[in-house]
């Protein structure tokens, strides 16, 4: 009995065929949304963002370190009609220091007041620059 389970374990070793795995191309998460989702030119009122918290918590600690006294970063954000973020990605980075992961932070704190064509409410796209500064 013993001989017929070994048998067997070598058996399926032997004919195991590994399976190649293509490597799949993923689509950005954010694109998904650019084909149903309007475009700030095409909204009679564009997304509003609301900060209701200290920016200043997220300045990034590498920046302050190095006494880099501003950044900026271009994101570009993904509403639904309700109000909610469902993507953000940057669009234009920082010249580093941490600035980047900081104002993805801070979008996804925020609070959002949906786009809107002829006053009514609509998934929506729109690019905000987070600007920081230790001077103001």
């Amino acid at each position: 009995m013993k001989f017929l389970i070994i048998f067997s374990l070598l058996f399926l070793q032997v004919f195991a065929v590994k399976k190649e795995v293509k490597p799949k191309v993923k689509a950005k998460p954010c694109e998904k949304f650019l084909e149903t989702y309007y475009s700030q030119k095409d909204l009679t009122k564009k997304p509003f963002v609301k900060i209701n918290f200290k920016l200043s918590e997220f300045y990034p600690q590498k920046a302050k370190e190095k006494n880099i006294r501003s950044g900026e970063t271009v994101v570009q954000v993904f509403i639904d009609k309700t109000g909610t973020l469902t993507c953000s990605k940057i669009l234009k980075k920082s010249e580093g220091y941490g600035f980047d992961s900081a104002a993805l932070k801070i979008i996804k704190k925020a609070n959002f007041k949906p786009g809107e064509i002829n006053e009514k409410k609509v998934d929506s796209y729109a690019v905000f620059p987070v600007k920081f500064s230790l001077d103001e």
